[in-house]
């Protein structure tokens, strides 16, 4: 219990206890002033006195680019890359990396509810690297949008500065600003089949046989560059070419491994078959080892989503507005299919219905007899089992009566 407590330009009800139910915690908040030294002095009921001083400094704010991630830094001629928001690294004034809020293109007119930020992308030679994608007009640059992206065409053999900026709408002049000294360049290379020295194919994954598109796994061929650098060949005869002597297995026009109608011998089964790609204008010829499977689709692992009721906090967690959305077990078990995720062995997504779980049950009630009682605070243990035996257990907690 505190018996005083004061803070620095502030009174006593700037500093409080707040239970944060999420994270079953509590803590000691303090609403701070100004930038500079706020001193926050507290005694306790035992009359224990400590003091805290505490420097407030500006809130953080996109600051500079500071990289790209899952990008590739060379292209083949004539071929694109593309950046995106999720390519973008961004760090702010503390050197952390940090989210941007990232404006709408909305076809050039903008839409700011999603943020104030673009990100321009430029190109030191542009007969080399050509930028294309979100265009404006009135300032006659290309950027990265909340729902844009850029996307950069290797023109010419050779190689080209991006330069990729941050800038920030001005609501007050309606004009965009640049983010002061925010900016960051990488080259950006184009090559040609023959800069490389190998080659790497390989198919992720096993192909499960069936019609359905989705089932067909990428054949991906890099080739590597004398210093190690490699780069995605497109699918193209005038590449490489795939050969599959498998009854119903195909290369596709896409670039997958497809399977529909191959001669398994008996059900329940997985079996490997070699996939030749042959290199043109080159000696090389690599077999790639596919696995094929007749095993029907199922329920391999869960998961946890949020929903129109519910909230997914964690992996472990889910919050509900109010008690009146679990206080049934019939209503337990709709939440559970509405916040549960299914995917099959080959990575694909199952739905989650009626038909799903064997059975689905409420343990461990805190705070209530059962679960009519339920009220704010409170949690419940559910644990849902599918019919292929799968588990998945979470708790429940409820925010508000």
């Amino acid at each position: 219990m505190l018996l005083s407590r004061s803070i620095t330009g502030g009174d006593q009800n700037d500093i409080y206890f707040e239970r944060d139910l999420v994270k079953d915690k509590t803590s000691l908040k303090v609403n701070l002033g100004a930038k500079g030294n706020t001193i926050v002095t507290l005694v306790t009921g035992t009359n224990k006195v400590a003091s805290l001083t505490i420097n407030v400094t500006d809130a953080k704010v996109p600051t500079v680019v500071s990289g790209t991630k899952d990008f590739e830094t060379a292209v083949m001629k004539t071929h694109t890359v593309t950046v995106g928001k999720g390519n973008v690294v961004v760090k702010d004034q503390y050197n952390r990396e940090t989210s941007v809020s990232y404006a709408t293109y909305n076809g050039g007119t903008f839409d700011f509810n999603s943020g104030y930020y673009r990100a321009v992308v430029t190109s030191s030679n542009t007969n080399n690297v050509a930028v294309s994608g979100a265009y404006h007009t009135a300032d006659k640059v290309y950027a990265v949008y909340d729902d844009q992206a850029v996307t950069l065409t290797g023109s010419n053999k050779g190689s080209s500065t991006i330069t990729i900026k941050l800038q920030k709408y001005d609501t007050n002049s309606s004009k965009w600003v640049d983010v002061p000294n925010s900016s960051y360049s990488f080259t950006q290379r184009v090559v040609e089949q023959g800069d490389f020295t190998s080659y790497e194919a390989s198919v992720a994954g096993t192909v499960y046989d069936s019609a359905d598109d989705k089932y067909a796994k990428s054949l991906t061929v890099k080739g590597v560059l004398a210093d190690g650098t490699k780069v995605t060949v497109p699918v193209s005869d005038d590449y490489y070419t795939v050969t599959v002597n498998a009854q119903g297995v195909q290369h596709t026009a896409d670039g997958k491994i497809k399977s529909n109608g191959y001669n398994f011998g008996e059900n329940n089964k997985t079996v490997e078959i070699p996939v030749i790609v042959v290199v043109k204008g080159s000696s090389q010829l690599h077999t790639v080892t596919v696995k094929l499977s007749n095993i029907a689709p199922a329920i391999e692992t869960l998961g946890l989503k949020d929903s129109v009721d519910a909230k997914k906090q964690n992996d472990e967690l889910i919050t509900v507005a109010n008690a009146s959305l679990v206080n049934t077990q019939e209503k337990v078990e709709t939440l559970v299919k509405s916040v549960v995720t299914a995917k099959d062995q080959y990575g694909q997504d199952l739905t989650v219905d009626d038909n799903t779980f064997a059975g689905i049950f409420v343990t461990n009630i805190s705070g209530a007899s059962n679960l009519a009682g339920l009220g704010k605070g409170d949690t419940i243990t559910v644990t849902a089992i599918t019919k292929n035996n799968k588990p998945i257990q979470f708790k429940v907690l409820v925010l508000n009566d």
